[in-house]
């Protein structure tokens, strides 16, 4: 038993990380939901598919990767045909990880003897891992939970560094000085977290630094831009061109929620049949 190695610490903090999530952006069978959350493993799902496709390669990387207690990560097992546990970490050691116990229909799953191999899927901000680990026990007290082997090594892909959608939304902007005026008017064509490229009849300049605001309800975001280059040929147009922006040291809050505001649109989009 595992009760020496003080695994399960009722104090242990557990910090809210609904925006590490596991998946693989595939539906590679049923998932099944520990959690209380109604829906909790289709957001999962979503912002994994969200993490995908991937730049560069898959990496091959010796040890266990980065992983925090709370963070909510897909177990399965070939034996039990390709179902997905939503499980949780619980705790981590040296040579072992503690995570919730997976659970179908309220009921403990059981894993097989100890030695059966389990495969780890999951997403953190930076990039997508999973890798093969071996059940050590099943914890019964004080709390269900599995106990895992750390893996000798992991695989490792790089999320992509902005996913764009192609969305209008209504934009005023001007020079990016103390004082200006945003006087000028367009629309975004589409939009990530880094950029945006937008519609206007305003004649913008490779180079040229914009105060820009993005007429979000209900709060609008302001935020610096440059202006990248013009896109395509305005000639036949009615005067209006297409302009790339690169948004310019955003605040890690605003960041923040054009993540936040590009993903909830991306799944609606998918939903609708849109992408």
């Amino acid at each position: 038993m595992l009760k020496g190695l003080g695994l399960l610490r009722k104090a242990s903090p557990r910090p809210d990380r609904r925006g590490d999530e596991p998946g693989t952006g595939e539906d590679e069978g049923r998932i099944i939901e520990h959690a209380s959350q109604n829906g909790e493993h289709e957001q999962i799902e979503e912002a994994l598919e969200h993490a995908g496709p991937s730049l560069p390669s898959p990496e091959a990387v010796e040890g266990s990767p980065p992983m925090d207690i709370g963070q909510a990560v897909f177990l399965e097992q070939e034996a039990l045909e390709g179902i997905r546990f939503l499980c949780r970490v619980e705790n981590l050691e040296k040579d072992v990880i503690l995570f919730s116990a997976p659970l179908n229909r309220g009921k403990v799953v059981d894993l097989g003897p100890a030695g059966s191999p389990v495969k780890v899927d999951y997403a953190d901000r930076v990039a997508r891992y999973n890798f093969e680990t071996r059940l050590v026990e099943q914890v019964r007290e004080p709390i269900p939970a599995v106990a895992m082997s750390r893996p000798e090594f992991h695989i490792r892909i790089q999320r992509r560094q902005h996913v764009r959608v192609d969305v209008s939304i209504p934009v005023r902007f001007g020079a990016d000085l103390p004082g200006a005026l945003l006087l000028e008017r367009g629309t975004t064509r589409d939009l990530s977290a880094g950029g945006a490229c937008i519609l206007t009849g305003a004649i913008l300049a490779p180079g040229a630094r914009l105060r820009l605001r993005l007429e979000f309800q209900p709060e609008p975001v302001e935020l610096a831009a440059l202006v990248l280059r013009a896109v395509g040929d305005p000639a036949g147009s009615g005067g209006v061109t297409a302009f790339a922006l690169s948004f310019q040291d955003v605040p890690p809050r605003l960041e923040d929620r054009l993540v936040h505001f590009v993903f909830h649109e991306e799944v609606r989009q998918k939903r609708m049949g849109l992408r």
